[in-house]
C-alpha cells in the first residue's frame, strides 16, 4: 500500500505542478478545457476527413501534408504542448517514417490482432488472447520501436491481460515500461499518461 501511496502522489503532484500558473503570469485553463470551436473546429473535422480519405487510398505523402496542416492549427489555437498537438506530431512522424509496403501492413495487421485479443480479453479468453498481443507487440517494437506510443499500448494491453488472468506480479514490469515511455514521449499532460498512472496503481492494489 506504501507503492500505491507514492504513486498516486506522484500522479496529484504532477497534475498540480502542471497546470500551476507562475508568479505574475494569468491564471490559465486546464488543457482539458483547451478545444477547438466555431470555424477553426468545423476546417479541424475537414482536414481529419482528408487525412482519412487519403490514408485509405495509400496516399501517405498527402495524407501527411493534411496532418501538418492540422497540426499547425491545434498549436496556434490550443498551445504546442496540447495533447493533441502532441498526438499529431506522432502522426505526422508516422507518416513521414520511411516503410515499406510490407512494413505498413504488418502494422496494419498489428492493429486488427490487437483489436482482437482486446475483444477475447473482454470475453475472459485471455488465452486465446495472448498469442496476437505478443504477436503485436513484437511487430510494433520492432517497426515502431520502444519509444512509441503503439508499443507503449502494446505492452498495456499484454498487462491487463496478464492482471486479468490472475497474473498481477508478472503484469508490473509491463505497466511499469509502458508508463515510463508514455511520460518520455508524450508528457505528464497526456490522457494516456494519466491512464498508465491509474493502470499501474491498479496493479499494486491488485497485488495487495
Amino acid at each position: 500500500m506504501r507503492e500505491l501511496s507514492l504513486v498516486l502522489a506522484t500522479m496529484a503532484a504532477a497534475t498540480v505542478f502542471a497546470q500551476e500558473p507562475k508568479k505574475d503570469e494569468p491564471a490559465k485553463k486546464p488543457q482539458w478545457q483547451l478545444v477547438l470551436t466555431g470555424e477553426d473546429a468545423k476546417k479541424a473535422d475537414q482536414l481529419e476527413q482528408r487525412i482519412a480519405r487519403q490514408e485509405a487510398l495509400g496516399n501517405r505523402v498527402r495524407a501527411a501534408e493534411a496532418v501538418a496542416e492540422l497540426l499547425k492549427l491545434k498549436a496556434e489555437k490550443l498551445g504546442a504542448d496540447h495533447w493533441q498537438v502532441v498526438d499529431d506530431r506522432v502522426w505526422l512522424a508516422d507518416l513521414r517514417a520511411e516503410r515499406t509496403a510490407e512494413q505498413v501492413k504488418q502494422l496494419q495487421q498489428a492493429t486488427q490482432d490487437a483489436n482482437e485479443a482486446v475483444a477475447l480479453n473482454q470475453r475472459r479468453k485471455y488465452a486465446e488472447a495472448i498469442p496476437l498481443l505478443e504477436k503485436a507487440l513484437a511487430v510494433r517494437r520492432k517497426v515502431m520501436g520502444e519509444d512509441h506510443p503503439a508499443t507503449a499500448q502494446s505492452y498495456c494491453d499484454l498487462a491487463h491481460n496478464l492482471e486479468d488472468s490472475g497474473r498481477a506480479a508478472e503484469a508490473a514490469p509491463l505497466f511499469e515500461k509502458a508508463l515510463a515511455t508514455f511520460r518520455r514521449v508524450l508528457g505528464e499532460n497526456h490522457p494516456d499518461t494519466a491512464v498508465s498512472y491509474g493502470n499501474l496503481a491498479s496493479n499494486l492494489q491488485a497485488r495487495g
